[in-house]
């Protein structure tokens, strides 16, 4: 209608008015490819949250099943590990005066340290399955470090080492009996 009345001013507001539909028409493009890759970005976004927390719900099954595998293999070990137990302690006896004593002594207390390593599979996999409850208390890290010195000082002896520790007045918040496992 402008150009059809033509005039100066009218012309002006005709090239006026294109430049304005033009600059409208590039930012409404524009605008659409940026709601449109929003929207696929959601999408995408909406699938891998999902896909996440399927892995997720799949770990934590695996890890409940892994702490029902180490609590039964651990239980189901020890009954046999208790009767070679019963087995060398009754050897032990009957072979007192006999010079393979030590390598039955070195057998038993290696049975021993096989025991102590289940009891600390089955602890923690207590401990995965929350099934055991930390009872928290205060208590100086030196009883705790003297009680590991006297376990562990002669097993480093018979490898050349020396176990040492300094006491300190430390005191820590903890489980006493998890803390030394």
């Amino acid at each position: 209608a402008l150009l059809w009345h033509y005039s100066p001013e009218n012309l002006g507001l005709a090239a006026f008015s294109l430049l304005f539909i033009f600059i409208n028409l590039t930012y409404v493009l524009k605008q659409n490819q940026v709601l449109s890759s929003t929207l696929r970005a959601q999408f995408e976004n909406a699938a891998l949250v999902k896909r996440l927390n399927e892995q997720v719900e799949l770990t934590a099954a695996a890890s409940k099943d892994k702490s029902r595998f180490l609590a039964a293999a651990s239980h189901d070990l020890r009954q046999p590990l208790h009767a070679l137990s019963f087995f060398g302690s009754t050897l032990e006896k009957r072979m007192a005066n006999s010079p393979d004593l030590p390598l039955i002594y070195n057998m038993m207390r290696s049975i021993e340290a096989l025991d102590k390593s289940f009891n600390a599979i089955l602890d923690v996999s207590k401990l995965d399955a929350q099934a055991v409850e930390p009872h928290l208390q205060l208590f100086p890290l030196r009883d705790l470090f003297r009680r590991l010195q006297m376990s562990f000082g002669g097993q480093a002896e018979e490898a050349g080492l020396q176990l040492r520790f300094k006491p300190g007045g430390k005191i820590v918040k903890s489980d006493p009996q998890l803390l030394e496992r």
